[in-house]
Protein backbone atom coordinates (compact mmCIF):
# COMPACT_ATOMS: atom_id res chain seq x y z
CA UNK A 1 0.00 0.00 0.00
CA UNK A 2 1.28 3.54 -0.99
CA UNK A 3 0.83 6.16 1.53
CA UNK A 4 1.32 9.52 0.84
CA UNK A 5 2.47 10.78 4.68
CA UNK A 6 3.66 14.60 3.73
CA UNK A 7 0.02 14.75 2.83
CA UNK A 8 -2.05 13.12 5.67
CA UNK A 9 0.54 15.81 7.78
CA UNK A 10 -0.71 18.69 5.66
CA UNK A 11 -4.37 17.46 6.04
CA UNK A 12 -3.48 17.28 9.70
CA UNK A 13 -2.07 20.75 10.19
CA UNK A 14 -5.02 22.32 8.10
CA UNK A 15 -7.91 20.57 10.35
CA UNK A 16 -5.90 21.13 13.08
CA UNK A 17 -5.49 25.17 12.30
CA UNK A 18 -8.93 25.50 10.74
CA UNK A 19 -10.85 24.03 13.29
CA UNK A 20 -9.34 25.69 17.00
CA UNK A 21 -11.58 24.48 19.04
CA UNK A 22 -9.69 21.34 18.78
CA UNK A 23 -7.10 23.12 21.29
CA UNK A 24 -9.06 22.90 24.22
CA UNK A 25 -9.66 18.71 23.80
CA UNK A 26 -5.59 19.35 23.03
CA UNK A 27 -4.93 20.84 26.17
CA UNK A 28 -7.14 17.94 28.02
CA UNK A 29 -4.80 15.94 26.58
CA UNK A 30 -2.30 17.50 27.53
CA UNK A 31 -2.64 17.51 30.94
CA UNK A 32 -1.90 13.89 31.60
CA UNK A 33 0.66 13.66 28.91
CA UNK A 34 5.01 13.98 29.26
CA UNK A 35 6.08 13.44 32.57
CA UNK A 36 8.17 16.22 34.95
CA UNK A 37 11.48 15.37 36.65
CA UNK A 38 12.38 16.51 39.96
CA UNK A 39 16.30 16.63 40.93
CA UNK A 40 17.03 17.63 44.20
CA UNK A 41 20.10 17.67 46.68
CA UNK A 42 21.21 15.11 49.19
CA UNK A 43 24.15 16.53 50.87
CA UNK A 44 22.27 17.77 53.67
CA UNK A 45 21.54 14.26 54.28
CA UNK A 46 24.56 12.54 54.21
CA UNK A 47 25.90 15.42 56.70
CA UNK A 48 23.22 14.33 59.46
CA UNK A 49 21.16 11.71 58.17
CA UNK A 50 19.59 11.42 61.97
CA UNK A 51 18.70 14.84 62.27
CA UNK A 52 17.09 15.43 59.26
CA UNK A 53 14.61 11.95 59.51
CA UNK A 54 13.90 13.07 63.32
CA UNK A 55 12.97 16.45 62.03
CA UNK A 56 10.84 15.04 58.83
CA UNK A 57 9.28 12.32 61.80
CA UNK A 58 8.23 15.51 64.01
CA UNK A 59 7.05 17.65 60.44
CA UNK A 60 4.59 14.80 59.54
CA UNK A 61 3.52 14.20 63.07
CA UNK A 62 2.68 17.86 63.51
CA UNK A 63 0.48 18.32 60.61
CA UNK A 64 -0.27 14.86 59.71
CA UNK A 65 -3.84 16.19 59.25
CA UNK A 66 -2.85 19.18 56.96
CA UNK A 67 -0.72 15.99 54.82
CA UNK A 68 -3.50 13.30 54.65
CA UNK A 69 -5.66 16.29 53.32
CA UNK A 70 -3.53 17.14 50.99
CA UNK A 71 -2.48 13.82 49.61
CA UNK A 72 -6.61 13.34 49.13
CA UNK A 73 -6.55 16.56 47.30
CA UNK A 74 -3.66 15.51 45.26
CA UNK A 75 -5.13 12.04 44.17
CA UNK A 76 -8.79 14.33 43.55
CA UNK A 77 -6.86 16.05 40.96
CA UNK A 78 -4.79 13.98 39.57
CA UNK A 79 -8.38 11.81 38.57
CA UNK A 80 -9.71 15.25 37.64
CA UNK A 81 -6.87 15.61 35.19
CA UNK A 82 -7.12 11.95 34.20
CA UNK A 83 -11.01 12.18 33.45
CA UNK A 84 -10.88 15.47 31.66
CA UNK A 85 -7.61 13.50 29.53
CA UNK A 86 -9.43 10.59 28.17
CA UNK A 87 -12.90 12.71 27.48
CA UNK A 88 -10.29 15.10 25.72
CA UNK A 89 -9.16 12.28 23.59
CA UNK A 90 -12.32 11.05 22.63
CA UNK A 91 -13.75 14.61 21.77
CA UNK A 92 -10.14 15.04 19.31
CA UNK A 93 -10.71 11.62 17.06
CA UNK A 94 -14.77 12.38 16.97
CA UNK A 95 -14.73 16.06 16.27
CA UNK A 96 -11.63 15.70 13.72
CA UNK A 97 -13.69 12.96 11.77
CA UNK A 98 -16.74 15.27 11.68
CA UNK A 99 -14.80 17.57 10.38
CA UNK A 100 -13.18 15.65 7.76
CA UNK A 101 -16.40 14.24 6.82
CA UNK A 102 -17.78 17.93 6.79
CA UNK A 103 -20.19 17.06 9.35
CA UNK A 104 -21.60 19.41 12.29
CA UNK A 105 -19.04 19.80 14.89
CA UNK A 106 -18.03 22.13 18.21
CA UNK A 107 -16.47 22.01 21.09
CA UNK A 108 -20.24 21.47 22.37
CA UNK A 109 -20.68 18.11 20.43
CA UNK A 110 -17.15 16.91 20.81
CA UNK A 111 -17.01 17.31 24.76
CA UNK A 112 -20.55 15.33 24.46
CA UNK A 113 -18.80 12.43 22.32
CA UNK A 114 -15.84 12.35 24.67
CA UNK A 115 -18.46 11.92 27.99
CA UNK A 116 -20.08 9.21 25.99
CA UNK A 117 -16.98 7.22 25.07
CA UNK A 118 -15.10 7.51 28.43
CA UNK A 119 -15.87 3.98 30.24
CA UNK A 120 -14.71 2.27 26.81
CA UNK A 121 -11.76 4.53 26.50
CA UNK A 122 -10.59 3.97 30.17
CA UNK A 123 -11.16 0.06 29.47
CA UNK A 124 -9.22 -0.19 26.40
CA UNK A 125 -6.11 1.88 28.36
CA UNK A 126 -6.38 -1.04 31.71
CA UNK A 127 -6.53 -4.14 30.09
CA UNK A 128 -3.87 -3.68 27.75
CA UNK A 129 -1.72 -2.23 30.57
CA UNK A 130 -2.52 -4.68 32.96
CA UNK A 131 -1.20 -7.30 30.48
CA UNK A 132 1.90 -5.52 30.17
CA UNK A 133 2.31 -5.68 33.79
CA UNK A 134 1.96 -9.11 34.10
CA UNK A 135 4.22 -9.89 31.50
CA UNK A 136 6.96 -7.38 32.91
CA UNK A 137 6.24 -9.10 36.71
CA UNK A 138 6.36 -12.44 34.90
CA UNK A 139 9.88 -10.88 33.04
CA UNK A 140 11.63 -9.50 36.33
CA UNK A 141 11.12 -11.99 39.12
CA UNK A 142 13.28 -14.81 37.50
CA UNK A 143 15.65 -11.65 37.05
CA UNK A 144 15.45 -10.73 40.37
CA UNK A 145 16.14 -14.18 41.60
CA UNK A 146 18.91 -14.61 39.57
CA UNK A 147 21.07 -11.76 40.67
CA UNK A 148 20.24 -12.30 44.15
CA UNK A 149 21.43 -16.01 43.86
CA UNK A 150 24.60 -13.99 42.35
CA UNK A 151 24.09 -15.83 38.58
CA UNK A 152 25.19 -12.27 37.03
CA UNK A 153 26.17 -13.87 33.68
CA UNK A 154 22.64 -15.96 33.62
CA UNK A 155 20.71 -12.98 34.83
CA UNK A 156 22.31 -10.47 32.73
CA UNK A 157 21.55 -13.38 29.36
CA UNK A 158 17.92 -13.35 30.61
CA UNK A 159 17.65 -9.75 31.12
CA UNK A 160 18.78 -8.75 27.45
CA UNK A 161 16.19 -11.74 26.52
CA UNK A 162 13.42 -9.78 28.64
CA UNK A 163 14.36 -6.43 27.09
CA UNK A 164 13.89 -7.85 23.32
CA UNK A 165 10.62 -9.57 24.34
CA UNK A 166 9.43 -6.41 26.29
CA UNK A 167 9.99 -4.16 23.74
CA UNK A 168 7.94 -5.23 20.85
CA UNK A 169 5.38 -5.70 23.43
CA UNK A 170 5.02 -2.28 24.53
CA UNK A 171 5.18 -0.77 20.80
CA UNK A 172 2.15 -3.35 20.18
CA UNK A 173 0.33 -2.16 22.84
CA UNK A 174 0.68 1.30 22.47
CA UNK A 175 -0.93 0.45 18.61
CA UNK A 176 -3.21 -1.76 20.25
CA UNK A 177 -4.78 1.38 22.09
CA UNK A 178 -4.13 4.35 19.01
CA UNK A 179 -6.22 2.23 16.54
CA UNK A 180 -8.78 0.71 19.41
CA UNK A 181 -10.00 4.11 20.50
CA UNK A 182 -10.82 4.91 16.91
CA UNK A 183 -12.42 1.48 16.59
CA UNK A 184 -14.42 2.58 19.72
CA UNK A 185 -15.51 6.48 18.49
CA UNK A 186 -15.61 5.68 15.00
CA UNK A 187 -16.81 2.36 14.50
CA UNK A 188 -18.81 1.72 17.76
CA UNK A 189 -17.21 -1.18 18.75
CA UNK A 190 -17.07 -2.59 21.97
CA UNK A 191 -13.60 -3.11 23.97
CA UNK A 192 -13.21 -6.94 23.04
CA UNK A 193 -13.95 -6.23 19.34
CA UNK A 194 -11.70 -2.82 19.15
CA UNK A 195 -8.61 -4.35 20.57
CA UNK A 196 -9.28 -7.69 17.62
CA UNK A 197 -9.65 -5.49 14.93
CA UNK A 198 -6.62 -3.20 15.91
CA UNK A 199 -4.75 -6.48 16.13
CA UNK A 200 -5.61 -7.59 12.70
CA UNK A 201 -5.31 -3.96 11.47
CA UNK A 202 -1.85 -3.46 12.63
CA UNK A 203 -0.83 -7.14 11.45
CA UNK A 204 -1.87 -6.11 8.09
CA UNK A 205 0.08 -2.40 8.43
CA UNK A 206 2.83 -2.96 10.93
CA UNK A 207 5.71 -1.12 8.15
CA UNK A 208 3.64 1.78 7.62
CA UNK A 209 2.72 1.99 11.12
CA UNK A 210 5.78 2.02 12.14
CA UNK A 211 7.36 4.08 9.90
CA UNK A 212 4.32 6.76 10.84
CA UNK A 213 5.89 6.38 14.67
CA UNK A 214 9.33 7.10 13.42
CA UNK A 215 7.91 10.17 11.50
CA UNK A 216 6.23 11.12 15.10
CA UNK A 217 9.68 11.47 16.53
CA UNK A 218 10.99 14.01 13.91
CA UNK A 219 8.14 15.68 14.50
CA UNK A 220 8.62 15.55 17.98
CA UNK A 221 12.12 16.62 17.59
CA UNK A 222 10.88 19.82 15.25
CA UNK A 223 8.40 20.50 17.83
CA UNK A 224 11.09 20.56 20.40
CA UNK A 225 13.44 22.84 18.44
CA UNK A 226 10.37 25.09 17.77
CA UNK A 227 9.45 25.41 21.15
CA UNK A 228 12.93 26.71 22.52
CA UNK A 229 13.20 28.72 18.95
CA UNK A 230 9.93 30.23 20.41
CA UNK A 231 11.21 30.72 24.16
CA UNK A 232 14.33 32.83 23.32
CA UNK A 233 12.64 35.78 22.74
CA UNK A 234 10.99 35.37 25.65
CA UNK A 235 14.10 34.81 27.72
CA UNK A 236 16.19 38.21 26.40
CA UNK A 237 13.24 40.27 26.84
CA UNK A 238 12.83 39.59 30.79
CA UNK A 239 16.30 39.29 31.25
CA UNK A 240 15.94 43.03 30.16
CA UNK A 241 13.24 43.35 32.46
CA UNK A 242 14.92 41.51 35.24
CA UNK A 243 18.29 43.78 34.75
CA UNK A 244 15.89 47.12 34.99
CA UNK A 245 13.73 45.82 37.64
CA UNK A 246 17.14 44.78 39.45
CA UNK A 247 18.60 48.19 39.52
CA UNK A 248 14.73 50.00 40.02
CA UNK A 249 13.72 47.80 42.85
CA UNK A 250 16.83 44.82 43.65
CA UNK A 251 15.54 41.20 44.69
CA UNK A 252 11.79 42.36 44.64
CA UNK A 253 12.82 43.21 41.17
CA UNK A 254 13.96 39.99 39.96
CA UNK A 255 11.44 38.29 41.78
CA UNK A 256 8.40 39.91 39.74
CA UNK A 257 9.81 39.96 36.45
CA UNK A 258 11.05 36.07 37.40
CA UNK A 259 7.39 35.32 38.40
CA UNK A 260 5.79 37.06 35.26
CA UNK A 261 7.94 35.11 33.06
CA UNK A 262 7.20 31.97 34.69
CA UNK A 263 3.27 32.80 34.24
CA UNK A 264 4.09 33.51 30.50
CA UNK A 265 6.49 30.87 29.80
CA UNK A 266 3.55 28.12 31.38
CA UNK A 267 0.57 29.28 28.92
CA UNK A 268 2.60 29.80 25.85
CA UNK A 269 3.89 26.07 26.51
CA UNK A 270 0.59 24.75 27.12
CA UNK A 271 -0.78 26.25 23.95
CA UNK A 272 1.85 25.05 21.83
CA UNK A 273 1.40 22.03 23.50
CA UNK A 274 -2.14 21.80 23.33
CA UNK A 275 -1.99 22.41 19.56
CA UNK A 276 0.60 19.79 19.43
CA UNK A 277 -1.48 17.11 20.51
CA UNK A 278 -4.64 17.96 18.71
CA UNK A 279 -2.62 17.83 15.69
CA UNK A 280 -0.97 14.58 16.83
CA UNK A 281 -4.32 12.91 17.19
CA UNK A 282 -5.77 14.37 13.96
CA UNK A 283 -3.03 12.95 12.07
CA UNK A 284 -3.17 9.26 13.39
CA UNK A 285 -6.77 10.01 12.54
CA UNK A 286 -6.15 10.70 8.93
CA UNK A 287 -3.75 7.71 8.66
CA UNK A 288 -6.27 5.40 10.37
CA UNK A 289 -8.80 6.32 7.10
CA UNK A 290 -6.23 5.58 4.82
CA UNK A 291 -4.80 2.20 5.94
CA UNK A 292 -8.39 1.11 6.65
CA UNK A 293 -9.64 2.89 3.48
CA UNK A 294 -9.87 -0.68 1.22
CA UNK A 295 -12.51 -1.41 3.92
CA UNK A 296 -14.75 1.25 3.56
CA UNK A 297 -16.73 -0.26 0.43
CA UNK A 298 -17.50 -3.30 2.21
CA UNK A 299 -18.73 -1.56 5.52
CA UNK A 300 -21.25 -0.27 3.35
CA UNK A 301 -22.37 -3.53 2.21
CA UNK A 302 -22.49 -4.94 5.21
CA UNK A 303 -24.96 -2.47 6.42
CA UNK A 304 -27.44 -3.10 3.52
CA UNK A 305 -26.73 -6.87 4.78
CA UNK A 306 -27.25 -6.27 8.20
CA UNK A 307 -30.83 -5.66 7.45
CA UNK A 308 -31.24 -8.85 5.32
CA UNK A 309 -29.58 -11.66 7.85
CA UNK A 310 -27.25 -13.99 6.51
CA UNK A 311 -26.50 -16.97 8.70
CA UNK A 312 -22.82 -18.20 6.87
CA UNK A 313 -21.62 -14.36 7.28
CA UNK A 314 -18.43 -14.08 9.03
CA UNK A 315 -17.43 -11.34 11.09
CA UNK A 316 -14.31 -9.09 9.74
CA UNK A 317 -12.32 -7.51 12.00
CA UNK A 318 -11.22 -5.03 10.17
CA UNK A 319 -14.06 -2.67 9.52
CA UNK A 320 -15.26 0.09 11.04
CA UNK A 321 -19.59 -1.72 12.60
CA UNK A 322 -19.78 -4.21 14.83
CA UNK A 323 -21.51 -7.10 13.73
Amino acid sequence: MSINYLEIIKKAWVATWQNKYLWWFGFFVSLTSGGSFFNYSNSGLNKQPALSEEKILAFINQHLSVIIIALIALIIICLLLTILSLIGRGALIKSINASDKKEPSNFTIGFSAGKKYFWKILGLGFFPSLFIFAIFTIILVPIAFLFASHSYILGTILSIAGIAIFIPLIILVSFLKKYGQMYIILGELNIRSAIESSYALFRKNMSPSIIMALIFVLIGIIFGIGVLIACVPLVIIFAILGLVFYLIFKKVGIMIIAGIGIVIATILLLVLRSIYESFAQAVWVFFFHEIAKPKITEIAAETVADKIPDPVATPDPITFSEK
